[in-house]
């Protein structure tokens, strides 16, 4: 019952603030959404060849280090942190390094699966503005979505509950 509530509040949110003319090109997949019973989007874990990382947010946003998005989209982005919830260290963590936790193209890619089957790969990860103190992964989803999941190869489906 919870679940059916959120899935509601989401869509009514996000139902209102929805109105894609032209959405962008996304590739559907037979792949369906998971059900899965997570009450937030912080602190899941996500398996990778390099170790583990934990979602440490994940938000809308107008705009991410200078980049808009286009007509019928909207910019996800998925803040990561390490193991035990802590930052990342910028020193430490390259782009370099995070293209090392990719997983391998014969295994799938990193995508969000939104509620009407569509697969977005993300087209964005880095440091973050204006501190670039957060890593993310970005990835310019259609403005129609209402739920997303992250797919991470190797990983359960992650219900990701954008902040705010």
């Amino acid at each position: 019952m919870k679940y059916n509530t959120l899935i509601l509040a989401l869509l009514m949110t996000f139902g209102i603030a929805a109105c894609a003319k032209n959405p962008a090109p996304v590739q559907v997949s037979p792949t369906t959404p998971q059900t899965a019973n997570v009450p937030s989007t912080v602190n899941q874990v996500i398996n990778t060849k390099m170790g583990q990382l934990t979602i440490s947010s994940a938000r809308i946003v107008d705009e991410v280090n200078g980049d808009k998005p286009g007509p019928g989209e909207k910019i996800l982005l998925i803040v990561l942190a390490g193991p035990g919830g802590e930052a990342l260290d910028t020193t430490a963590f390259s782009l370099e390094e995070f293209q090392k936790i990719i997983p391998d193209s014969n295994q799938g890619t990193i995508h969000i699966l939104g509620n009407d089957g569509s697969e977005t790969i993300s087209t964005m990860a880095g440091w973050v503005s204006p501190e670039y103190k957060e890593f993310a992964i970005g990835f310019r989803i259609p403005d129609s979505l209402n739920t997303f999941q992250l797919v991470w190869p190797g990983n359960d489906h992650i219900d990701i509950i954008p902040e705010g």
